[in-house]
């Protein structure tokens, strides 16, 4: 039989009898009502808390879960392209070993006259 304050949506016991501004006379029974109302809405009130914390916390949760997903992504990316890398610096080693041998063979036959053409300059940017 509880009516809703005007501040205030929740029910509260009725039969409170104000005094004054300031306090308030209850009966036992009263007093134990509104003991009993303010337990229930004190333990609705840190449930709520309790909850939002944890959604709070999963969420922070979720959010860490997917950076870290995403960093081991790019740190998987990153090993595919130093794979590749080192393979293509291999490659460049073998060219220039087999453009050394061909200058070397080049330089001891009789196809190129002795102070033939420069060789060429490097690339440019």
């Amino acid at each position: 039989a509880g009516v809703a304050g005007p501040t205030c949506p929740h029910p509260r016991p009725s039969s409170i009898s104000v005094r004054t501004g300031l306090g308030v006379s209850l009966s036992k029974e009263d007093e134990r009502e509104l003991m009993t109302w303010e337990s229930v809405h004190k333990e609705n009130f840190l449930l709520a808390q309790a909850r939002d914390k944890r959604e709070s916390d999963s969420e922070r949760l979720k959010r860490t879960s997917q950076k870290v997903d995403m960093a081991l992504k790019q740190l998987g990316q990153i090993r595919e392209y130093e794979r590749r890398l080192k393979g293509l610096e291999r490659e460049v080693q073998h060219c220039n070993r087999v453009l050394d041998w061909v200058a070397e063979a080049l330089s001891r036959s009789a196809l190129l006259p002795p102070g033939g053409p420069p060789p060429p300059t490097g690339p440019t940017d």
